[in-house]
């Protein structure tokens, strides 16, 4: 869960200071993959990825990068 909050408070200071090219770096698999496809669940977590969705959107130059080999998946 901390990871899918820090993302979406990295995304959204991006979004904050006018940045219109962001790239997402986590080495935790499943927020890339949910930041990367339409989440779906009702679990709170998933509000977070909703609001990264909606913020990709909004941006419109946007990529979500696993980090390999650096930490936990």
């Amino acid at each position: 869960m901390a990871e899918a909050c820090a993302a979406r408070f990295g995304v959204f200071l991006a979004h904050r200071l006018g940045f219109s090219k962001v790239i997402l770096e986590s080495d935790s698999l499943f927020v890339v993959t949910q930041v990367q496809n339409a989440p779906e669940g009702r679990a709170p977590i998933f509000h977070f990825f909703e609001d990264i969705c909606v913020l990709k959107i909004i941006l419109g130059n946007f990529l979500a990068l696993m980090l390999e080999g650096v930490g936990t998946v």
